[in-house]
């Protein structure tokens, strides 16, 4: 089982703390394809955060069998789209999808949001 370790107040903190460095498109809408702060800062501020323990259950998998496939065989590809407002900007900004590239090398993981 996989232990998931998730900060979630004091990711929400740094990324508050960072102006937006996203630019706007031609309809007003921002897209982040790139990230705006290094490795070396979010592991800085996940080392500041207590952590918070999850087991997440046996059948969570279920409703995703594709996404499960790709990430159980280690390849492929998956691509992530983040629609939402500022509270899906702020999870984008934490970098979580770099942290999964770490958990999964094999697999090309492309988020945009």
């Amino acid at each position: 089982m996989h232990r998931i370790r998730l900060k979630l107040a004091g990711i929400a903190w740094f990324l508050l703390s960072c102006p937006l460095l996203a630019r706007q498109d031609e309809n007003d809408a921002y897209v982040l394809k790139n990230p705006e702060h290094s490795m070396e800062e979010i592991e800085k501020a996940y080392a500041e955060m207590p952590p918070v323990t999850y087991h997440p259950p046996a059948d969570r998998w279920q409703h995703l069998p594709i996404t499960a496939a790709v990430l159980g065989k280690g390849n492929g590809s998956l691509r992530i789209v983040m629609l939402g407002d500022s509270i899906v900007n702020d999870t984008s900004r934490s970098r979580w999808d770099d942290l999964l590239r770490k958990t999964y090398p094999k697999c090309k993981i492309d988020r945009t949001t």
